[in-house]
């Protein structure tokens, strides 16, 4: 309470000091405006003081006026031309100076009506000003008496405190009391509230933190999802490729599956009968070579022109043939040639898969392992290095910008040639021409089925020779003869071999051809040469042992 009647007196205070202030501006401006109204009124009456000389000037010279012209009206000859003139300078002099009086009522005139205004506005001002200053003093009037009704209230005001008993005061006390409590109560609520709103917040950050983490699982989970996938897809592709390596058939439509391959050797065959030819018309025998011939393969029936037995000659040219051809490639694969060079490329390729191959299969045989793969591995790089040279071994080779023929088989065709040449000549050299020509498709052929082609089969199929006087065995063999008569022949010679797989075991043998024979009837020993070797010859051994000619090595 003491407050509020502390902050009461000091607005009284502040009024009262803004209306005397305000009362001194305004008597000070009363007073310049009295000062100026004084100075107006000083230089009125000067002005007025003009007007009158002025009019009294005027009156003189309308004087002057008059008396000039009565002068000359009455014409008097009493005067001289002197005073005359005389007249006459004093009327311009008179004229002069009224022209600068007028001149002079003009201006003063104008400052005159000038100075009228001024003092006009001055005046006005000059009553605003008093109206302003008598309701100021009016007003100050009323402040006083507001003052003195003030003082009077807050006396009035301090006898009623004056009044009021101690317990009303302890009463107040413990009201304010209770409402600072309760505003205690209100600042702690608050404060938990504020503290409840940080909790909130920090809830809804944790809540905000949790849905990105949700978010970036549920990233995460979709991109496992799609990894997994992936997996699955590359898992699948490792199946079908396991699959593909474990899997050692060829399709139907390649041409290394066994039907195709056997229709290939059977083209091959047909190649191998052209070479050899028909040996008819412009083709001769040397029997005497043919002869020596069929002595180193151990066959004992002669030849001779009366008696030329052409279809044993050809069967002998044609085992030769496949003889030297696989001797000779056998030996280019034997030799130690220059590995550098692309013209042994064959050789090279063949001989290092050979050695990964016998090297992987060790590997699978001495490492512990349960896996396909790797006991797959051996075969599969077999049949697909094999395939390879089956499609281009022994092809033209690149030399510079153009193609040129393989050396080797360059150098096997002539050889080939000139072998065959011994045995029979080609009389016409238009079909000499065509059947040397022949020797270059041949060797390449066979070597790409016999050498390469037959190694893509699992197991590798084989080539065996049947052994000169064998029994005829139709499971196995191919050639002329009766059925009812099978017993009676054995094989003079084998003019191609067979081919097949598991030869050796007859319940699990596959043959892709039979092996071409020529037959003779068999001689049959007397009785007296005893029961031993008719025997021998029941028990033997059909198929000639695997040599080191033997390509399928």
């Amino acid at each position: 309470m003491d407050l509020d009647k502390s902050e009461y007196n000091q607005s009284i205070n502040d009024n009262s000091q803004e209306n005397d202030s305000e009362i001194t501006r305004l008597q000070a401006r009363l007073s310049k405006s009295e000062e100026d109204l004084a100075t107006l009124r000083t230089e009125n009456e000067r002005l007025k003081k003009v007007q009158t000389d002025y009019v009294d000037i005027c009156k003189e010279n309308d004087k002057l006026k008059t008396q000039l012209e009565n002068e000359k009206n009455n014409k008097q000859t009493s005067h001289s031309e002197v005073f005359a003139d005389d007249k006459a300078q004093q009327l311009k002099e008179l004229r002069k100076i009224l022209s600068t009086l007028r001149s002079d009522k003009e201006k003063l005139t104008n400052k005159f009506t000038e100075s009228e205004k001024n003092l006009e506005k001055t005046l006005d001002e000059n009553k605003k000003l008093k109206d302003k200053i008598s309701a100021t003093s009016k007003n100050l009037d009323n402040y006083s008496a507001i003052q003195n009704e003030n003082k009077v209230q807050l006396k009035q005001f301090e006898d009623k405190l004056k009044e009021k008993s101690y317990n009303q005061l302890v009463t107040d006390i413990k009201v304010k009391n209770g409402e600072i409590s309760e505003f205690q109560n209100k600042s702690n609520e608050l404060e938990e509230i504020i503290q409840l709103q940080k909790k909130n917040d920090e809830y809804f950050k944790e809540i905000n933190d949790l849905k990105n983490l949700l978010l970036r699982k549920e990233k995460e989970k979709q991109e496992l999802m799609e990894k997994n996938i992936n997996l699955k897809k590359e898992a699948s592709q490792y199946q079908s490729a396991l699959g593909s390596i474990t899997n050692y058939r060829m399709n139907d439509n390649d041409k290394n599956h066994s039907v195709q391959l056997k229709k290939d050797i059977e083209e091959l065959q047909y190649k191998l009968k052209n070479y050899v030819t028909t040996l008819k018309g412009d083709f001769e025998i040397d029997f005497k070579a043919v002869n020596d011939l069929m002595e180193k393969y151990n066959i004992k029936t002669k030849v001779t022109p009366k008696e030329p037995n052409k279809p044993l000659v050809k069967a002998v040219l044609q085992h030769h043939i496949i003889k030297t051809i696989t001797k000779d490639i056998r030996k280019y694969f034997k030799q130690n040639l220059n590995e550098d060079s692309i013209m042994h490329l064959e050789k090279e390729i063949a001989t290092k898969a050979k050695d990964l191959e016998n090297k992987l299969a060790d590997f699978s045989n001495t490492r512990n392992g349960t896996d396909t793969i790797t006991q797959a591995a051996s075969i599969k790089i077999r049949q697909e290095v094999n395939i390879a040279l089956g499609n281009r071994g022994f092809s033209d080779y690149l030399s510079g910008e153009d193609y040129v023929q393989h050396i080797y088989i360059m150098f096997k065709k002539s050889d080939l040639n000139r072998e065959m040449n011994k045995y029979r000549k080609i009389k016409d050299d238009t079909k000499k021409k065509y059947v040397e020509k022949l020797a270059e498709d041949l060797i390449r052929e066979f070597i790409r089925i016999i050498q390469f082609r037959l190694k893509v089969q699992e197991p590798s199929a084989r080539v065996r020779w049947v052994e000169i006087g064998s029994s005829i065995d139709p499971s196995i063999m191919e050639g002329n003869w009766d059925k009812d008569d099978i017993d009676n022949l054995e094989v003079e010679i084998c003019s191609f071999p067979m081919i097949g797989r598991d030869l050796d075991e007859v319940a699990k043998r596959k043959i892709y051809t039979h092996a071409q024979v020529f037959t003779k009837r068999k001689k049959y020993p007397s009785y007296n040469e005893g029961f031993s070797i008719w025997s021998s010859q029941k028990i033997k051994e059909k198929l000639e042992p695997e040599s080191g000619d033997d390509v399928s090595d």
